[in-house]
């Protein structure tokens, strides 16, 4: 099997651990109700785009549900 771990994950604490960046899209309505922009996990570099928390929050589950899986 291979390993998809990324190389900077290597000798680190667990990725539960792990740090994401976010970066917030000023909402054109002015609401508050609505969060856009960009979220990156820092461990794998992996990032995605989203148009709500719930997506935001969406990812970041995913992303280390899938490195503990992968044993990263």
């Amino acid at each position: 099997m291979t390993n998809t771990c990324d190389s900077r994950s290597a000798g680190r604490a667990p990725l539960r651990n792990a740090a994401f960046v976010v970066h917030l899209i000023d909402a054109a309505d002015g609401s508050g109700d609505q969060a856009r922009g960009r979220v990156e996990h820092v461990n794998s570099g992996r990032t995605a785009r989203f148009d709500s928390l719930t997506e935001m929050l969406r990812f970041m589950r995913q992303t280390l549900a899938e490195l503990d899986a992968d044993g990263c």
